[in-house]
């Protein structure tokens, strides 16, 4: 087993949309770019672009936020909305907190997900919010 370790950024992949082959796409600009996998090798891959070829996008202006949303948004300080997206991705609230106004962006909301088999941190979310236009 070899001491080193190489990394390299792949470039000239679409920009993704709904029901575009993610695991395609990479597999043909790695060839386009004489690359290969072979065994061992770890690819990281953005949740971003797992998100948008699955279809799992909400648009805010599509979204009606419940009443416990918009409840949590209040304690949180949050669009209500975005809110509304990640509790229909979760299974509870864990943790709401909302830190003083000088740190205000790090308010968080800590909940358990509905998708198991995703071991993601307590700051992302299975859905990519898309802000409003």
């Amino acid at each position: 087993m070899p001491d080193s370790m190489s990394m390299f950024r792949l470039m000239g992949l679409p920009d993704f949309q709904t029901g575009d082959d993610l695991a395609r796409s990479i597999i043909d600009t790695l060839s386009a770019q004489n690359q290969t996998l072979v065994a061992g090798d770890i690819l990281v891959i953005a949740h971003k672009v797992v998100s948008k070829s699955e279809g799992a996008c909400a648009y805010l202006d599509d979204i009606t936020p419940c009443e416990e949303a918009i409840e949590l948004a209040k304690k949180v300080n949050k669009d209500p909305r975005k809110v509304e997206v990640i509790l229909s991705q979760s299974n509870r609230i864990v943790r709401a907190i909302k830190t003083p106004r000088s740190r205000r962006r790090r308010t968080h909301c800590r909940t358990q997900k509905r998708l198991p088999y995703v071991p993601m941190p307590p700051w992302t979310n299975p859905m990519r919010i898309i802000p409003d236009n």
